[in-house]
């Protein structure tokens, strides 16, 4: 039973689900923490005069240096473009050019000053450890207490940075139960998590998961005539600003993480994104007749017109994201292009639901209005 593999019922598992995002703060706040102590502990110097000081500096600002500047998997390399603290290509290339002439390092690096500039690694960690700080603040609980960190060895930036990934992929839902229910009730029609969840709609369950942030709101009603039928038939998801919501968030932002390529010069890193739609494209293709439903299909894939980004993630070959809109009348789903006839409505959400569950598409409701992410390609 999935209750068994998906805890999503069971207090406890809730509780170390929460040590698993602390612990992804510490690390986060713990790579912050070493870039803004390599600014101050280098202050208002020079390259020389550091250099002078400490020769852990030259690892730092030189690790790698060849004829041509730092290597493609050099420290230094690893330092400025993953962190952002290192010399500017400027004055880099004018201290290569010094050396080439017999100066030595210390001169030809003589009024040359390190400089801290934004990566896209360092916003997108600031962009977690916000998300982090809110979901603890909602839960009336303080951020986890971090310690002093400096640079004690030129490797301490790729070891704090290698223990933060591990902390991330961690939390990926191909490998966490937890973030795997949060990712299948982002944007899903009830029918199918009743069918999925025997528990999730019990009152007690309900209310232990409002207790950790939980909560689910309806994202789309059809304009069907009967209540209960229209409300087994709406797709309900996480509310915005919720901590659910929150985290289904920082569980893309993990994914991200590894799709930041500059990364790959330094660690064993796959896009874990990729995996994941390659490892559930093998379960989509036996749970979604397409026979029965080539109708809702073909009005999804209709336009030539597709992305390869999906809630800001890359999608790659041979996947596809279709963005479409859609409105609602009677039971008729009409989309702004495709079949004028439309689609039926009852059709589209049991073609939708697995792909939804799954993770591999979202949609958003106003009134009458659809508006979904589709990522198509697990079909072929």
């Amino acid at each position: 039973m999935i209750e068994e593999r998906i805890p999503y019922h069971d207090e406890k598992a809730w509780e170390e689900y929460i040590a698993q995002l602390s612990h992804l703060y510490v690390k986060i706040e713990g790579v912050l923490r070493l870039r803004d102590w390599l600014l101050e502990e280098a202050g208002d110097r020079t390259v020389d005069a550091l250099l002078k000081e400490n020769k852990i500096w030259e690892k730092v600002l030189f690790g790698g240096l060849n004829e041509d500047g730092i290597a493609k998997n050099g420290l230094a390399r690893f330092y400025s473009e993953i962190l952002g603290f290192g010399i500017t290509r400027e004055d880099m290339e004018r201290i290569v050019s010094y050396l080439k002439e017999g100066i030595d390092l210390e001169s030809a690096s003589s009024g040359v000053k390190p400089k801290l500039v934004r990566t896209n690694f360092t916003d997108l960690l600031r962009s977690m450890r916000e998300n982090l700080v809110e979901i603890f603040d909602e839960l009336g609980r303080k951020p986890p207490t971090v310690g002093e960190i400096s640079l004690s060895s030129p490797m301490t930036g790729p070891q704090v940075v290698g223990e933060l990934l591990s902390a991330a992929k961690e939390l990926l839902p191909l490998f966490n139960p937890m973030s795997c229910f949060i990712v299948s009730i982002c944007s899903t029609p009830r029918f199918y998590l009743e069918k999925s969840y025997s528990k999730l709609f019990t009152e007690d369950v309900q209310e232990l998961l409002r207790q950790y942030g939980i909560v689910l709101e309806d994202v789309i009603l059809p304009d069907l005539p009967l209540e209960r039928e229209r409300k087994r038939r709406a797709v309900v998801g996480l509310k915005p600003g919720t901590v659910g919501h929150r985290i289904y968030k920082v569980i893309l932002d993990c994914y991200r993480l590894f799709q930041i390529w500059e990364l790959g010069d330094f660690f064993g890193v796959e896009d874990e994104f990729e995996k994941y739609l390659k490892v559930y494209s093998e379960r989509l293709k036996d749970t979604i007749p397409l026979d029965e439903l080539k109708n809702v299909y073909r009005a999804i894939t209709s336009s030539y017109s597709y992305n390869d980004d999906f809630n800001s993630l890359r999608v790659p070959d041979p996947f596809r994201v279709y963005k479409r809109n859609a409105t609602i009348n009677g039971g008729k789903l009409k989309f702004e292009s495709g079949p004028q006839n439309g689609v039926n409505y009852t059709e589209f959400i049991a073609f939708i639901a697995p792909l939804a569950f799954c993770g591999f598409a979202v949609l958003e409701g106003q009134d009458n209005k659809i508006n979904c992410q589709v990522i198509m390609g697990w079909e072929s």
